[in-house]
């Protein structure tokens, strides 16, 4: 899949008249270490926002906290203009998409996707189109009858999903969700919930550390780093325009040196060496348009990472 930035949506454009989402001051202490501080950030309805940092920088607590798992040590979280620092979890109607999926084993995949239904007093009658109509949006209606364990990864993720949004929620939290799954699935998934996203509006905020999912699912993302937000703006705005040291190493590429032309274990095909990282720049839109080998990972000892290498030293010497 060739790396391409998103465009703001529409809804996304729109939501910058009005917050849907505000977090106001927001500080978060455990004990003596504060991991979150004074933090400020309106997300609109509508809108896919991805918080992206370094594992400790604070986006999964923030998310945490909007979730009502756990209480600010001051300021206010507020939803649709009114405050919800008060309001238990299960009274704040959020989907929620956890990493590690948190399906019941015990429970057909039916059933786990009728549980929040049951729990909310829903008809048996209604339960059944609903969950029918989710299982047929994640394309799994053919396994409502399989448990957890018969599935593969990216179908438990599609069924946790599912359960997320058959309630209807107004805004799903998704915490690092694709991060156990491959290359292949998470490349899918990344697909698939964002297609969710516009047909059917979501307002969805994403944690991730992966700084290409960020950049390639969202309207804007926000760069977490120390329990602050050094910069937020639309993906190509973090990408092209990284605001401190924190932000280039999230969202630039590496620039490598040290390729060397001795072959590699006998073959003749000439390869790189170890890279080395010398300096953490923005790499030009020319050199991402013209290699497909391209991949904002920067995983050292991939294949891509040594071909993008060989490619910044042909255009250096152009």
């Amino acid at each position: 899949m060739l790396f391409q930035m998103t465009h703001p949506s529409p809804l996304a454009m729109e939501s910058s008249v009005a917050e849907f989402i505000q977090f106001d001051r927001i500080t978060k202490f455990y004990g003596p270490l504060c991991v979150v501080e004074n933090l400020v950030l309106g997300i609109g309805q509508g809108e896919f926002v991805s918080l992206l940092g370094p594992s400790g920088s604070g986006k999964t607590t923030l998310l945490m906290m909007l979730a009502g798992f756990e209480q600010p040590t001051s300021g206010n979280i507020l939803l649709d203009g009114t405050a919800i620092n008060d309001v238990p979890t299960h009274k704040r109607d959020m989907g929620v998409v956890f990493q590690s999926y948190a399906l019941f084993p015990h429970m057909s995949v039916g059933e786990n996707v009728a549980f929040p239904l049951q729990m909310r007093g829903l008809g048996k009658a209604e339960i059944v189109e609903r969950v029918a109509r989710a299982l047929d949006m994640v394309q799994l209606s053919a396994f409502a009858d399989r448990r957890p364990s018969q599935l593969s990864g990216g179908q438990q993720q599609r069924v946790a999903l599912s359960r997320a949004l058959v309630f209807e929620p107004p805004v799903v939290l998704m915490d690092e969700p694709l991060g156990a799954l491959d290359k292949q699935l998470r490349e899918q998934m990344q697909f698939d919930i964002r297609d969710l996203h516009r047909r059917l509006g979501l307002t969805i905020v994403f944690v991730t550390h992966d700084q290409s999912e960020a950049l390639t699912m969202s309207d804007r993302v926000a760069v977490f780093n120390r329990g602050k937000i050094e910069q937020i703006g639309t993906p190509r705005q973090v990408y092209d325009e990284p605001g401190r040291a924190s932000s280039r190493n999230s969202s630039a590429r590496p620039i490598w040196s040290k390729v060397s032309s001795r072959p590699c274990r006998g073959r003749r095909r000439s390869c790189a060496s170890r890279p080395v990282r010398t300096s953490f720049q923005p790499v030009p839109a020319a050199w991402s348009r013209a290699s497909p080998f391209f991949s904002p990972s920067g995983r050292s000892g991939s294949t891509s990472a040594r071909r993008a290498a060989t490619l910044a030293i042909a255009w250096k010497r152009k």
